[in-house]
């Protein structure tokens, strides 16, 4: 009986690995948008698979970055920020939110939690179905907006920083996916 080879053992990993490695790669790095990558992706599976008879290893080879522009691509995609908000000073903003979560608070006055805009001026219009973290308060005898609820707050608007210290509330809503916070907000409506 032939003995497998270890490159039959686990052929998942051929495909894991290489996607695994562009979404690491596309975080630390930000290469770019994601259409690029998308590209580049498409353009490496279709030189693997014309390589595929005749030149076995470069076929291995360009599925392999394949798959890493096609993770990095993905990151890129669906972290949705553009690299100008980096320099974005603090402002003013107007924002329709709907209450995705709300967090628990010892303070009757303010609750905070997060969001997804709806609806913005139009200077704003790319924040649209951005997820955004909230710090809102409240009136005397108002209730905090409970979870799917629409408001309509004015606050100002910051970036969350890509390089928050470690350990950090920024680092921790950077990670979940936030490009920006609603700080001293009040609800309009």
């Amino acid at each position: 009986m032939k003995e497998r080879q270890l490159s039959m053992r686990a052929p998942l990993l051929w495909f894991v690995l290489p996607y695994a490695t562009g979404l690491v790669i596309g975080e630390a790095c930000a290469l770019g948008a994601a259409p690029r990558t998308h590209f580049l992706a498409v353009g490496c599976a279709l030189v693997a698979c014309v390589a595929t008879a005749r030149f076995p290893r470069l076929w291995a080879v360009t599925l392999c970055l394949a798959l890493i522009a096609a993770g990095s691509g993905r990151y890129a995609a669906e972290r949705n920020r553009l690299p100008d908000w980096d320099q974005l000073p603090v402002r003013e903003a107007r924002l329709g939110l709907e209450i995705d979560r709300v967090f628990d608070g010892a303070a009757a006055d303010r609750c905070s939690g997060l969001a997804t805009v709806f609806e913005v001026e139009p200077h704003l219009r790319e924040l649209v179905g951005q997820r955004v973290h909230f710090s809102l308060q409240l009136q005397p005898g108002e209730s905090a907006p409970v979870r799917t609820a629409r408001v309509a707050a004015t606050g100002l608007l910051a970036v969350i920083p890509r390089a928050a210290a470690a350990g950090s509330f920024d680092q921790f809503l950077y990670a979940a996916g936030m490009n920006f916070r609603l700080n001293r907000g009040r609800i309009l409506a």
